[in-house]
């Protein structure tokens, strides 16, 4: 900074300018400027940027002062950032934006401002000015917004969701999604992470929301430069946000918002998408039997274990109810017995359930991959004998269905989801019985994801990320002492 001060002395002296009258020049206060050019006090950027402005000095000096300044008070990953926005910007439209006038470090009030081009909003301003970005969006014509969260960006998902769901739900809204390629020991753990949670997200709302994914060797891939990784695109702005989506930069520019959606467009044809379907029991059960391949291992992650390896012909048609009208009972029977027979098929089960499930049907005798609406709990007679076939497969040493319960200080298994990788090239995932959602599936045929989650299920069963089958198996006798007794 001692630099700057001098370079800043030397012009005044050279151009007969005393201190005094820069001061009055400035509009900075006659002490506060003494003290600043004595180095007493910090040389904020709004007394900097004052006094490179009116200081007599060519564009080249003003130039260097101001790369050294910003380097010096926003640290040199911070300005080399800024200089990524600035050239991104400055390629996307004719506005003027130069890191001599970045205020990207100075905090303002959430107020709708369409006249300054570029502006900065902190706190709890930042949901505020989402929220009037995106409702002044909704009454234009074809409302859209195009919404890129690298990695697990749920905190900003979920304000969406709010403004949409009180205001409007006309607005298309598309996600672009990362995936980390891997490479990194944590590889598996991190895709596991983002598909726990971009899946709910894609599966919250069926006709508004188009969730896209991609595969990026790091995890903010090129963005990983800018402190404001995520980014809103609508109409005439663009809200760029830092990390932890307590910062927003908001740029209110008709041509940069037009040429970063025609980007995303660009870049969105190469995504994989992910489709979003909630149906009927009958059709979804329709889809699993469709989808299943010829597989020798079948890995899964599950709120409870898959009982249904152990339902007999007789115990499914007795399971679905009958009141269920005709002939919508006689498909649904029909299918599930053709899910049976494939399950009975398959070779080698990896399966990792849930701790405490088993007690929950122990006493309920409700069957989460069998919806509620479509199936009666399981009687008293029923739930000792699914438990303890579960028992039987967990303890023959020559059994090929590995089945573990998952630690919960390690690994959290989510209510009522399972994920189940059939093979390295096809994901299931559904949602039975959530009272915060309707009935829910989805496929996703991806060879890379698939493969690392399988990978992931293999690798587990030797860490603390679940229990031992010593351990495993009294949880499994610990929960059948759940059942009540017949009454």
């Amino acid at each position: 900074m001692k630099y700057i001060i001098d370079k800043i002395l030397a012009v005044l002296q050279e151009n007969n300018i005393s201190m005094y009258s820069f001061a009055n020049q400035t509009k900075i206060n006659k002490s506060t400027m003494h003290k600043l050019m004595h180095m007493e006090r910090n040389l904020k950027p709004k007394y900097f940027y004052s006094i490179i402005d009116n200081l007599p000095a060519s564009n080249s000096l003003k130039y260097e002062l101001t790369s050294r300044y910003n380097r010096l008070s926003l640290g040199e990953k911070r300005y080399n950032a800024n200089l990524c926005i600035r050239d991104m910007i400055n390629s996307m439209s004719e506005m003027s934006f130069t890191v001599m006038k970045d205020k990207l470090s100075l905090p303002e009030s959430a107020k709708p401002d369409h006249t300054e081009p570029v502006k900065v909003y902190k706190g709890d301003s930042i949901r505020h000015i989402i929220s009037l970005l995106l409702i002044d969006e909704m009454y234009k014509p074809n409302p859209s917004a195009c919404v890129y969260l690298p990695g697990n960006g749920t905190t900003l998902k979920s304000h969406i969701d709010n403004v949409v769901k009180l205001y409007d739900t006309s607005i298309s809204v598309s996600f672009l999604l990362d995936i980390a390629k891997g490479g990194d020991d944590d590889s598996e753990s991190y895709n596991l992470c983002v598909l726990k949670s971009i899946l709910p997200m894609a599966m919250s709302f069926s006709n508004n929301y188009r969730f896209y994914y991609t595969y990026v060797d790091k995890l903010f891939n090129n963005s990983n430069l800018t402190p404001y990784p995520y980014f809103i695109s609508l109409s005439d702005a663009v809200v760029f946000l830092n990390l932890k989506v307590d910062e927003a930069l908001v740029i209110n520019d008709t041509p940069i918002a037009k040429n970063l959606r025609a980007h995303c467009e660009g870049k969105r044809a190469g995504y994989k998408k992910l489709i979003n379907t909630d149906s009927d029991i009958i059709s979804i059960v329709n889809n699993i039997v469709d989808n299943q391949p010829e597989v020798t291992t079948h890995c899964c992650i599950e709120y409870e274990p898959c009982l249904a390896f152990f339902y007999t012909e007789e115990m499914i048609e007795s399971t679905v109810p009958a009141h269920m009208p005709e002939p919508e009972r006689s498909q649904l029977i029909h299918i599930l017995n053709i899910r049976r027979g494939q399950l009975e098929n398959i070779k080698k089960t990896v399966q990792i359930f849930n701790r405490d499930s088993l007690k929950e049907f122990a006493r309920t005798g409700i069957i989460h991959e069998f919806p509620k609406a479509y199936s009666r709990p399981c009687t008293v007679d029923e739930r000792h004998f699914l438990l303890n076939c579960l028992l039987q497969s967990a303890l023959d040493p020559n059994n090929n269905h590995i089945i573990r319960a998952a630690n919960p200080v390690h690994l959290e298994i989510s209510d009522c989801l399972s994920l189940i990788i059939q093979d390295d090239s096809c994901i299931q995932f559904t949602i039975f019985n959530d009272s915060k959602l309707p009935l829910k599936y989805l496929t996703l045929k991806e060879n890379t994801l698939g493969g690392y989650f399988k990978n992931f299920i293999l690798d587990s069963l030797n860490t603390d990320l679940v229990y031992s089958k010593e351990d495993t198996i009294e949880i499994i006798r610990d929960a059948i002492g759940y059942i009540p007794d017949k009454t």
